[in-house]
């Protein structure tokens, strides 16, 4: 998991435009409060790679971290919902009634 923070928020679009192609299947999350794009890649020469398109566009980055991707990462992507999304009106209980 690939973590970028920008120096500036307002850039968060143009850096996820930037970035979008170096996701491995999932789109990227973004924080565009905190300045965050959060990318799923398939190894760690991406890094080296979103510094490269970000420094072109002339986008200052604040961070840049990566890291395995956690149970959280893991859930998201096989299920396509985080682990602490509300729970459909189905629920179990409901459909035993």
């Amino acid at each position: 998991m690939l973590s970028v923070r920008l120096a500036d928020a307002a850039d968060v679009p143009e850096a996820t435009a930037a970035l979008a192609d170096l996701t491995a299947g999932e789109p990227p999350r973004v924080d565009a409060d905190d300045g965050a794009i959060r990318l799923a890649v398939a190894g760690p020469a991406a890094s080296a790679e979103a510094v490269r398109r970000l420094d072109a566009r002339r986008l200052a980055i604040a961070g840049v971290d990566l890291q395995e991707p956690s149970l959280d990462d893991v859930f998201l992507t096989l299920t396509g919902h985080p682990a602490d999304a509300t729970p459909t009106d189905e629920s179990p209980a409901q459909e035993a009634a």
